[in-house]
């Protein structure tokens, strides 16, 4: 296989909020058979548009502000919280929704490290455009904040745009990263029975796309795990596969709940992997066991 190594052209930090109208974003999927897509998008901390069933609009829709359900009370379980929250995240989606990408450019590319330099590339040309004008040297008092002032909105919409971008090099306290990794578990245990630990042979694909040839699958605790320590998720006792569904070399897992929706994709290897087998070839019929399986929260 091909060894990527990816080309760092461009950082966040290098388009401040107060110095362009506008932020980037972009990516790259596929395998070395296929080649490698990539894609660049430029977005507006305003909108630019309204979107709602299925139409696009300068103006935001005259329609009624949606109503979301009232909060479960305190000691309701997780899981009908995420009921809840799965019903609040329908109403969103019928609501009307700001536009905020402006420009965008797709392409292919042989290695990741090309279609890397190919975005970045491209992002680097067309961010030009979007840099704010600076005032003389002895006006810029204020100048941080000029041009920012939003309805309440608009407002809220770039502050929810704004935390959703790239973290830096953030430092979280321990409960923090406690409760970030026990969302795992939580996502992990829902449905009416235990979590499923699956192994896959074949290139990994996008996070929680369509799976490869399935080579095993090992059952959970349930719950999958006890309360996160340290920023540590350490699960419960994993039940092996006694049978091998099929004959393969193993490259990713994938955790699901007992329903099969996907939680999280990681990589298989001996060594330096997310998962490490003692050897990923597996055969039909083999006994496939996980003995210790911890998730670390960063940003310690």
């Amino acid at each position: 296989m091909k060894q990527a190594r990816k080309v760092a052209l461009i950082n966040i930090a290098d388009y401040p909020r107060d110095k362009y109208r506008a932020y980037w974003t972009y990516g790259r999927d596929g395998n070395d058979e296929d080649g490698y897509r990539w894609w660049a998008e430029i977005h507006s901390y305003a909108p630019v548009g309204w979107t709602h069933k299925g139409k696009t609009t300068k103006e935001r829709p005259d329609v009624p502000e949606p109503k979301y359900p009232r909060d479960l009370p305190m000691g309701s379980s997780a899981i009908e919280q995420d009921v809840r929250r799965a019903r609040c995240a329908q109403i969103h989606a019928a609501a009307p929704q700001p536009v905020h990408k402006i420009e965008s450019e797709t392409g292919t590319a042989d290695t990741l490290d090309e279609a890397d330099t190919a975005a970045q590339t491209w992002v680097l040309k067309n961010m030009k455009s979007y840099k704010r004008t600076e005032p003389p040297a002895d006006k810029q008092a204020g100048y941080a904040t000029a041009g920012l002032l939003l309805s309440p909105l608009d407002a809220i919409a770039e502050l929810l745009l704004w935390l959703a971008r790239p973290l830096l090099a953030l430092a979280f306290s321990t409960t923090v990263r406690n409760e970030r990794v026990q969302r795992i578990q939580v996502n992990i245990d829902l449905g009416a029975g235990a979590g499923l630990f699956r192994i896959y042979d074949g290139a990994r694909p996008a996070s929680c796309g369509t799976a490869t040839t399935l080579l095993a699958e090992l059952t959970f605790s349930d719950p999958c795990a006890p309360s996160a320590s340290g920023g540590v998720l350490t699960m419960s006792a994993i039940t092996a596969d006694a049978s091998a569904n099929a004959t393969g070399t193993a490259t990713w897992f994938r955790n699901v709940d007992s329903t099969g929706l996907c939680v999280l994709d990681g990589n298989v290897g001996t060594s330096g992997s997310d998962l490490n087998l003692n050897s990923t070839s597996i055969a039909t019929g083999q006994n496939v066991a996980v003995t210790s399986y911890t998730i670390t929260d960063g940003n310690a």
